[in-house]
């Protein structure tokens, strides 16, 4: 999970400056049009500068480094902020063949635990529908595949506080910038595995914990929430991903693909790995083993959409989006996150402007982003980034100066 902070002090010199050139607005008489045009002016100068920020706040995640393996190959944003919207792109879309980045193409990309959202929301759809409930035994809908059934709920699984072991860290245990190993890399890739596998390697391992003791985040519970959503609907993950989100908000780009390929314009993943010589190595044709739980391919334009449908009812109700934002409570596990901003797939971001947003990060072999959208929908910033993992000393969340700037021009915006 990813954590942003936000200067109090800029934002609100920012907001002085909105208030003080409305409250002069306000005082020019009726029919004298010059003051309007004036402030009119100030706004267009104003939006100018905002999105001059912020390319400069996402080219300063690339090129800034003598060692290129310390920093991100490529960057792309997106804010959206009423009336603005603003898409930038920095670095490299392409590596090998030097190819830029370009602010006019909205590149797929492997959005890796993104996906994780959209699987709580198609859970929480079925609980208002009424084939399932959230404090149902996982047992009930899918017997005999974790332990611990008649105690582990669906809830449970959503808000991270099942208790099972984490499969990414038994076929990945190295991926982390310094460490990562290309063998490994190969050999978890290299061929699909198929959703009950995953979870059974993981249910191999025992539990870390009873149910409802502690959170930790961790991706099998999603896997295992993929496979009660087939067995709830009787019908593929995939299938019901296209029927109650994709095609009811138009996201022609989003898709959990089952093969290696990634379809075009797709932005070139990239790991550092310690047993290759090369800077790079690209990482983007591969199996992801992700599923339900991290194999989602999205736009940036598509998961801005999906959040700001999210948080103003388009998918659900006001009564389970309330669930979704409500974290369990469990004390952390062996002092991981405290997981008190993590709800059901879910993840408040706190600003220091005193409001928050919602969404979720994601990372995944060569990629890493950041999604959060504003309560009420009109705020959405998405930001992604390729070169995970990097090389070890490089800056531990190279977004977090972009999404300041976001969150800063957001405000003039708003």
């Amino acid at each position: 999970m990813m954590y942003q902070r936000f200067d109090r002090d800029v934002v609100t010199r920012r907001r002085l400056l909105v208030m003080g050139l409305a409250g002069v607005s306000g005082a020019v008489a009726v029919g004298v049009p010059t003051m309007s045009r004036a402030v009119a002016a100030a706004g267009g100068t104003r939006k100018r500068q905002s999105e001059s920020e912020l390319d400069a706040a996402l080219r300063a995640m690339v090129g800034g480094s003598d060692d290129p393996a310390l920093e991100p190959v490529g960057a792309t944003g997106l804010v959206v902020a009423n009336a603005m919207r603003w898409r930038g792109a920095a670095g490299y879309a392409d590596w090998e063949r030097r190819q830029l980045a370009r602010s006019g193409v909205d590149y797929r990309f492997r959005f890796g635990s993104v996906g994780k959202t959209f699987t709580a929301t198609m859970v929480l759809q079925l609980a208002d529908e009424g084939r399932l409930k959230l404090d149902d035994p996982v047992g009930r809908h899918l017997p005999d595949v974790v332990p611990a059934d008649d105690q582990m709920t669906v809830r449970h699984l959503l808000g991270m506080s099942s208790g099972l072991v984490d499969y990414t860290t038994l076929l990945s245990p190295t991926l982390r910038p310094g460490y990562a190993s290309y063998r490994e890399f190969f050999d978890a890739t290299r061929a699909p595995i198929a959703p009950r596998d995953l979870v059974d390697l993981a249910v191999g391992e025992g539990m870390r914990f009873q149910p409802g003791e502690h959170f930790d985040y961790c991706t099998t519970n999603y896997i295992v929430l993929g496979l009660v959503l087939e067995r709830v609907t009787g019908r593929p993950y995939v299938d019901e991903l296209q029927r109650r989100i994709t095609d009811p908000l138009g996201l022609r780009h989003t898709s959990v693909p089952e093969g290696r390929e990634l379809p075009a314009p797709f932005l070139h993943g990239y790991g550092h790995f310690n047993d290759r010589a090369r800077e790079w190595v690209d990482v983007s044709i591969r199996y992801e083993q992700g599923w339900a739980g991290g194999g989602l391919v999205s736009t940036m334009t598509d998961v801005s959409r999906f959040f700001q449908a999210l948080m103003t009812g388009r998918l659900l109700p006001p009564r389970w989006l309330t669930e979704m934002k409500t974290p369990l409570g469990a004390l952390p596990f062996a002092g991981g996150p405290d997981g008190q901003d993590y709800g059901l797939g879910l993840q408040r971001f706190d600003h220091a402007t005193g409001d928050s947003t919602w969404g979720h990060g994601g990372q995944t072999h060569g990629y890493m982003n950041t999604a959060m959208c504003s309560a009420d929908g009109r705020l959405s910033i998405v930001v992604c980034y390729t070169g995970f993992p990097r090389r070890e000393g490089g800056t531990a969340d190279p977004s977090a100066a972009f999404l300041d700037v976001a969150r800063e021009v957001s405000c003039w915006a708003g």
